[in-house]
């Protein structure tokens, strides 16, 4: 069954590397329905846990570990949802992030304001955070990790404190994957490098990279990894879906070839 997966991931990142627009956007579809289901699925399932914890609140007095583990979700998600690159370009003077290009969070849109330095450090400290939503996870248990790496991810793509409004999730996806794995990060960004000096797309190369990281995991002998890298696609695909409609139709930007002070109304990037 992983294998199966993978192979279908693999194959749905080469048909868009490829371009070919008909097949791309049936399997677009396909993936916007399958992450909403997933989602409702995670959200169910959550319900059903919280529940089932509460119970056990209510009925034990020896429930320390439930309530680590509920407090290492919700520090996950905290650290997820902290949007450093609109902190790090307000305190820089650069004005509000979300008025600049796509209106965008992350690391990508915050080089669209011209400031290479800038841009390094919120993609590092969106990757640190991820790192450390999983590290303090696994000194609960290490079952934890994957679950808690999702979260992270889920908390920068939809933080509270934004109106649920936040970024791709990929700087975030690299660190909670090379938190778990750091061979299969330092392959994701290997990938993630080449394919973006090969073609120039921040998009295209954030797709490619997280879309190969469950046959790493399988490759790299981590199928604990295989199920929360799969999810961790699904994710990125369904937050980029603006970028893939743009890179089929070939008016998807290039890294740095944009720079701009006032947000547009088309979403790009990152």
């Amino acid at each position: 069954m992983p294998i199966i997966i993978i192979l279908f991931v693999a194959f749905f990142v080469a048909v868009l590397a490829c371009g070919h627009e008909a097949i791309a956007k049936g399997l677009l579809e396909f993936t916007e329905m399958a992450t909403r289901f997933i989602g409702a699925a995670l959200l169910l399932t959550f319900g059903i846990v919280a529940l089932f914890w509460s119970v056990e609140l209510l009925k034990h007095s020896h429930t320390r570990p439930i309530v680590r583990t509920e407090t290492a979700f919700i520090i996950a998600y905290l650290l997820g949802s902290i949007p450093f690159g609109l902190l790090l370009t307000k305190f820089a003077g650069l004005g509000d992030i979300r008025k600049v290009g796509s209106g965008n969070i992350g690391a990508t849109n915050v080089l669209r304001t011209g400031n290479r330095e800038l841009a390094g450090l919120t993609l590092m400290l969106d990757m640190l955070k991820g790192v450390v939503a999983v590290v303090l996870a696994e000194t609960i248990h290490p079952w934890l990790g994957p679950v808690a790496a999702l979260v992270a991810m889920l908390g920068h793509m939809y933080p509270v404190w934004l109106a649920f409004k936040g970024g791709k999730g990929v700087a975030t996806a690299i660190g909670v994957i090379s938190a778990l794995s750091w061979p299969i990060g330092l392959a994701v960004i290997t990938l993630w490098l080449l394919v973006a000096w090969l073609f120039g797309y921040s998009s295209l190369a954030a797709i490619i990279s997280i879309g190969f990281s469950p046959l790493f995991a399988y490759l790299l002998k981590r199928p604990d990894l295989i199920w929360m890298t799969v999810a961790a696609v699904f994710l990125i695909v369904f937050r980029h879906r603006d970028n893939i409609e743009r890179l089929i139709e070939g008016k998807e930007p290039k890294i740095g070839k944009e720079k701009t002070t006032t947000r547009k109304r088309r979403k790009n990037g990152d």
